[in-house]
């Protein structure tokens, strides 16, 4: 059976069981269809721990995820909160809930 053989739906079922967030980063970049494929568990628990990975997941949020239409289950906040980026970043606006 080729790659290609093998329909979405289940890569998506075998991408689902993948824990590991780095193995679906990984494979996010090695071709399209997984791009495709992968991004929405990739995207299911969501961790900002760094400030430069941080920064450039909220540009993917802003780029190449904009289309997505699911949320994440999960999210942990380990960068600290500097409202001071509101004023070099003015297009980025931060909402609290409690």
């Amino acid at each position: 059976m080729d790659f290609d053989d093998i329909p979405d739906d289940v890569w998506i079922t075998i991408l689902e069981y993948v824990a590991d967030s780095s193995v679906l980063a990984i494979l996010v970049r090695t071709c399209r269809r997984f791009r495709l494929l992968a991004s929405k568990p990739l995207l299911r628990n969501l961790k900002w721990i760094k400030p430069e990975s941080t920064q450039r997941n909220l540009e993917a949020w802003r780029g190449i995820y904009r289309d997505v239409v699911s949320l994440p289950y999960k999210v942990t906040i380990g960068v600290p909160f500097d409202f001071t980026i509101a004023m070099k970043h003015p297009d980025i606006r931060v909402s609290i809930h409690v």
